[in-house]
Formats: structure tokens, C-alpha cells, sequence
């Protein structure tokens, strides 16, 4: 992970990452996909009181700093995410997951209160009836 800092003004200092991922929703990618990020943090606690953002002292400073770099990277997340063209895969556009839900209804389906299907027929009429193979 590449590290860069950048003071921003005085109190306040802005700090820069570059991370990847390599599945999207459970499904590998043929490539990992690379993306910055940064985030402004305190850099001492004499910063984060004239700020008046406390907790603790020591704590605060920790607190604050995480929390700023994980929104930084979620939102840097979602936007490399949509530059690569990727879409979370619902049952509207993506047939593995048309075909899970299908199989979790026909496993939850009952008469008289006892199962219609065990797992292996539930998965078999999921696939007959989708017309979807599974991919493992």
C-alpha cells in the first residue's frame, strides 16, 4: 500500500493510500482493480481540542483518524468500483443470483409442514426451472 502526507493547513494534515480489491459481491474478477484515497486527520491532540472534536485525548485522536480514513476508502471503493463498470449483482442482473434465491424458496417450501424439497432436489428443480446451470 503506497502512503503519501500532505499538510492541509496548521491543524489539520491530509493523507493519501492506493488499495485494490479482487471480488465484487462474492465473484473473483479477472484483475484487481486498484484505487486512491485520502483523508484529512489530526496530528496531535492539541489539534483535535482547539478542533473540539474530544472523547479522550489519546483515544480521540485514534478514533477520529480511523474513522476519517474508512469513509475515505468506502467512498473511494464505490467510485473505483463504478469506474471499472461493475454493478451489484441483484436477481434482476445476474442469473447465479436469480438462481440462489430460487433454490432458498424451494428450500423453505413446505406441505403439511414438512419440507418439499432437501437441498440436493431443491437445487436441481432451481436449475431446471431458471434453466440456469450452477457455477461453483
Amino acid at each position: 500500500m503506497e502512503n503519501t502526507v500532505e499538510t492541509v493547513k496548521p491543524s489539520m494534515t491530509t493523507k493519501s493510500e492506493t488499495s485494490s480489491f479482487s471480488t465484487f459481491y462474492g465473484t473473483k474478477l479477472p484483475a484487481a482493480v486498484s484505487f486512491d484515497y485520502t483523508w484529512t486527520e489530526y496530528p496531535d491532540t492539541d489539534a483535535m481540542v482547539a478542533a473540539k472534536a474530544e472523547l479522550t485525548l489519546e483515544e480521540q485522536l485514534k478514533v477520529v483518524n480511523t474513522d476519517r480514513q474508512i469513509a475515505a476508502r468506502a467512498a473511494a471503493l464505490t467510485i473505483a468500483q463504478k469506474n471499472a463498470g461493475l454493478v451489484k449483482p441483484t436477481a434482476e442482473n445476474n442469473d447465479q443470483v436469480r438462481l440462489k434465491e430460487l433454490y432458498k424458496n424451494l428450500q423453505t417450501a413446505k406441505v403439511n409442514g414438512v419440507r418439499k424439497y432437501t437441498d440436493a432436489e431443491a437445487r436441481e428443480v432451481a436449475s431446471t426451472v431458471s434453466g440456469v446451470a450452477w457455477v461453483d
